[in-house]
């Protein structure tokens, strides 16, 4: 939770721990802050039992701080009961930030018995009583006979990541497509489709009109069309954050339209068909993304090193992902033309990030925001 990052850690006494100025001491005996961070490990169904020890925990366990970021995880038929209750508690409207893991989520006339079924009355109670919910992530659950119109619509950031969706999913009662995205989501910066293999159709269709978001990934989807993805370069002239990583028919050409979006500052289009040839023409294009900060092209077979020296010339880079086993990937790192004491440009690999997997950025929107480009 985000009260780690707030909460300074304790210092240590001098001396043995028999000496220690918490020596003595019970756990009603001790500050405020540190039975904060203690609270900030347990999950809303044992915090909420800490709760009701003492009025002091009491009075803890709602501070606003440990309900700003609130997640569940559909593992038995309690937890869902224990969702259904949250969002008609008080401390639902502390709520900024809500992760929902491995939930079947239904209307009600579908809705079957089942440990893990959320039904159309639950998703509306939680749009209702979470006043102040701007973040929804929903991770590997199965979505149907659902549509987007179900999900609050105050939101910033939407996260269908990894998950099963029908064709119902992007259907609306208003045929006007604009008017639909415009009524539910004008406050969407961010979203998040990765690993949605079903991603085609109508609600590729309702994607393209969000003109105004600034973050989109895609990672994975493979049932997009290239002639889509022209398209949505076409119309989301905002993005700031872009992942297309994974995604056979990104080739040279859906690259460089997407390169020519003048306020990308991150990029992922790993695993994919481009190019030394699109990258160089990018760089040197006077329509190539000055803000550009992060690049990911690990894996693509087709680039080689020699694109280091040329896109650190053309650009203001920050960092740089490739894979250890590039053609020319030493030369690269010892190119001439990298300055050694340059250390405001890292190349990245999979060994220096001690991972394989594709870096993921989404919470760093609200810093880009922040930034003032013109």
């Amino acid at each position: 939770m985000r009260l780690r990052q707030n909460l300074k850690p304790l210092r240590k006494s001098a001396g043995s721990s028999r000496n220690s100025s918490f020596s003595g001491l019970t756990i009603n005996e001790l500050p405020d802050d540190v039975i904060l961070m203690v609270f900030s490990f347990l999950s809303p169904k044992y915090l909420a039992q800490a709760g009701g020890t003492c009025p002091r925990w009491y009075n803890l366990s709602n501070h606003p701080i440990l309900w700003k970021d609130v997640y569940f995880i559909a593992s038995d038929r309690l937890a869902l009961r224990q969702l259904a209750m949250f969002a008609s508690s008080r401390v639902a409207q502390l709520v900024e930030s809500l992760t929902l893991e491995g939930y079947i989520i239904r209307s009600s006339s579908t809705a079957q018995k089942s440990t893990n079924v959320l039904s159309k009355p639950v998703l509306e109670k939680i749009s209702r009583n979470l006043v102040n919910l701007t973040s929804l992530r929903v991770e590997n659950a199965n979505i149907s006979n659902v549509n987007l119109s179900m999900f609050p619509r105050r939101l910033e950031h939407l996260s269908i990541y990894s998950c099963i969706i029908d064709e119902k999913f992007a259907s609306s009662e208003n045929s006007n497509k604009n008017r639909f995205c415009s009524r539910f989501f004008r406050n969407l910066k961010s979203l998040d489709f990765a690993y949605v293999h079903k991603l085609d159709g109508k609600l590729s269709d309702s994607i393209r009109n969000f003109t105004w978001l600034e973050e989109l990934d895609v990672t994975h989807c493979v049932r997009l069309t290239k002639k889509e993805l022209l398209i949505w370069a076409k119309n989301m002239q905002n993005l700031r954050i872009l992942n297309i990583s994974e995604l056979r028919i990104v080739d040279d050409e859906v690259f460089l339209a997407f390169a020519r979006l003048r306020r990308l500052m991150q990029f992922y289009v790993s695993y994919t068909k481009i190019t030394n040839f699109a990258i160089e023409k990018m760089c040197k294009s006077d329509n190539r993304p000055k803000f550009l900060r992060v690049f990911d092209i690990r894996g693509c077979v087709n680039v080689t090193g020699e694109v280091v020296a040329i896109l650190r010339k053309y650009l203001s880079l920050d960092q740089l992902f490739i894979h250890r086993n590039m053609l020319g990937f030493c030369e690269a790192r010892n190119s001439p033309l990298l300055s050694p004491h340059d250390t405001n440009f890292e190349i990245l690999d999979e060994i220096d990030t001690g991972s394989v997997v594709l870096p993921y950025f989404l919470e760093r929107i609200q810093q880009i925001r922040d930034l003032n480009f013109y």
